[in-house]
């Protein structure tokens, strides 16, 4: 796939999900739809690539704005839940 669409990155001209991971206590997402469900153990974020779910405990949303969200706590697992 091609890194950049006219300069652009292709996240971007795509609104592609982008998560930046820093160490296992922050999680940073940029072009999310929507916060569906948070927990201290769980948080679900609509994006336009599916539904991603982190893991781990003492999650809370440190940060949202419309075009990214910060999670943090001790982040164990993310991933893309399945569609049917």
């Amino acid at each position: 796939m091609m890194e950049h669409i006219l300069g652009v990155p292709t996240e971007q001209v795509l609104s592609l999900p982008s998560v930046r991971l820093v160490g296992d206590r922050k999680v940073e997402i940029c072009n999310y739809k929507g916060l569906l469900s948070v927990g201290e153990k769980s948080i679900c974020i609509a994006t336009r690539a599916g539904n991603l779910v982190l893991e781990g405990n003492r999650l809370e949303v440190a940060h949202v704005t419309k075009e990214y969200v910060t999670i943090c706590g001790t982040i164990r697992r993310i991933y893309y839940e399945d569609h049917l």
